[in-house]
């Protein structure tokens, strides 16, 4: 009972010191305001924030005359790739000079961090002993804020209109709390790292690493004796969050994350990259270099309409049986190039069959892994058609289904001449420019902003909670570092006579890494199910 009174007399307090501010938080927001545009300089500041790309993250100790050791950022990684999204040009780290003269280590290492893991931002800039004005309006024209466990940054998120998130620290004031459950654009989040976070994580920085004694894994069939395997199949992504490890995909791993979700269908939905990730996990699950099978009812050639078999194999269904646990789910792909409810049929190298009926006829829950890009040549385009399909899954009464966007990753100009992995993210940039042409005659160059489009209305609407929560599936960044795993010249599978095919992927390679991953995701969303009850 004495537990509980203390409990309430603390709740009861919080109320209180909620009121009170409350009463004062319009006049403190003008106050801060007023302060921010004090401030004369910024001005390189405006670029970034009218692309909604500029991100701050504020370090100050909890009493601003001294630090003690749990204001410290010794774990603090993970919050930082959770809440900061990876289109971010501009990531300011401006910290108190009381705190750089007891973390001035630790925070020169997240520095460096924050380099490696956002390799397209422009900027990553350490501030220091700014003056109050300086900080204030960095706070407030940031699109993302995060506070650390100071007290310092809490009014400032309070005041900005944009997106914010105050960490939970040892000493959290828990006023706030009250405060962030009637804000959209306010969170807090807790400072313990939680395996379930990594679905927010995996795969958007890391390395591809040679392993030769893994590469009898990553083949559809066993192979028996020393046979030499396809060089794109010798090399594993590892992460740059080891916490956050990366599953093999196997028919018993997969039927295991499906049956602890509950789910009876999974719907990829998309182009043929889509198509390939389809081919790619049946191969996997039946260790079988195969195709998936479709069937072709009776029909007198000359009553087949055009492209009729081509067709056929873009729109097929399967049921899946998980022998172990007496358990099956269906698994069905649909190719639509542009994600948008059309009919347009064949029409030279683009297909587009509708998709709503397909999707709502079967009840069940269902994960649909969805995606759209290489068929799209320009930002304007890519907009409509993605904005139309969010629209759409707001509309249907599906609360239970799980929707996860898969990023598109472009292809590489003369792929034919790499045999390994790029090491960093700046060797792809120097591909792209060296052969500025031949990426835009694909419009491969649009491929990372219309990802980042997609990043940002996903997180706009995940953090409002107003829509239907969409995840992210990214595999750009692993992606983009294998010029190696495409398709052999003259691969009449794809095109018959024509040349390279350097967009699609050799089977086995690189795309069974995204079903890994997209595996390992499913995982943690099982974890954090689990965690809940």
């Amino acid at each position: 009972a004495g537990a509980a009174d203390s409990a309430s007399r603390r709740r009861l307090l919080q109320r209180r010191e909620a009121l009170g501010i409350d009463m004062i938080l319009p006049a403190i927001k003008r106050s801060i305001r007023k302060v921010a545009n004090s401030w004369p300089g910024g001005g390189d500041l405006q670029e970034f924030v009218l692309k909604e790309s500029y991100a701050v993250i504020y370090l100050s100790c909890h009493e601003e005359s001294r630090c003690d050791d749990d204001d410290g950022i010794h774990a603090f990684r993970h919050i930082v790739g959770k809440e900061i999204p990876s289109y971010m040009k501009r990531i300011d780290i401006v910290a108190s000079g009381v705190y750089m003269d007891r973390f001035g280590n630790e925070v020169r290492q997240l520095m460096s961090w924050v380099k490696k893991f956002y390799p397209r931002a422009q900027s990553v800039t350490l501030i220091d002993n700014a003056g109050t004005d300086d900080v204030f309006s960095r706070m407030m024209k940031a699109n993302y804020l995060l506070c650390g466990p100071g007290k310092t940054c809490i009014l400032p998120a309070l005041s900005t209109g944009k997106h914010a998130s105050i960490v939970k620290g040892e000493r959290f004031e828990g006023w706030v709390d009250l405060f962030t459950l009637q804000s959209s654009h306010v969170r807090v989040v807790e400072f313990d790292f939680k395996g379930s976070q990594c679905r927010f994580l995996r795969g958007r920085s890391g390395k591809w690493v040679k392993d030769e004694k893994l590469a009898p894994k990553l083949q559809y069939r066993k192979i028996k004796g020393n046979k030499l395997f396809h060089p794109s199949t010798m090399y594993r992504w590892e992460d740059n969050f080891k916490n956050c490890h990366i599953d093999l995909l196997t028919l018993d791993s997969l039927c295991s994350v499906i049956h602890d979700l509950e789910v009876k269908r999974l719907f990829f939905f998309g182009d043929s990259l889509t198509r390939q990730m389809t081919e790619s996990l049946w191969r996997m699950i039946y260790n079988t270099s195969d195709e998936v099978p479709f069937t072709l009812p009776d029909l007198d050639e000359k009553d087949a309409p055009h492209g009729y078999t081509r067709i056929r194999m873009n729109d097929w269904q399967h049921t899946i049986k998980c022998p172990k646990l007496d358990f099956s789910f269906e698994m069905s792909y649909l190719r639509n190039d542009y994600i948008t409810e059309v009919n347009i049929g064949l029409d030279g190298d683009h297909l587009a069959l509708p998709w709503i009926d397909k999707y709502l006829n079967d009840p069940g829950k269902t994960i649909m892994v969805v995606n759209t890009g290489p068929h799209v040549h320009d930002m304007a385009t890519f907009q409509r058609v993605f904005d139309g399909f969010v629209s759409a899954m707001d509309r249907f009464d599906r609360p239970d289904d799980i929707i996860m966007f898969r990023t598109t990753v472009p292809g590489h100009k003369k792929c034919q001449e790499f045999h390994e992995p790029f090491k960093a993210y700046r060797e792809f940039a120097s591909n792209m420019k060296a052969h500025d042409n031949a990426y835009k005659d694909y419009s491969w160059e649009h491929h990372v902003e219309f990802n980042d489009y997609a990043a940002r209305v996903i997180a706009d609407r995940n953090r409002n909670g107003r829509h239907k929560y969409i995840e992210f599936l990214d595999v750009y960044s692993s992606g983009v570092l294998r010029p190696d795993g495409h398709l052999n010249p003259r691969v009449k599978r794809f095109h018959g006579d024509k040349p390279q095919d350097c967009l699609h992927s050799r089977l086995p390679g690189p795309i069974d890494w995204w079903n890994h991953i997209f595996l390992s995701n499913l995982q943690s969303m099982a974890m954090e199910k689990k965690d809940e009850k």
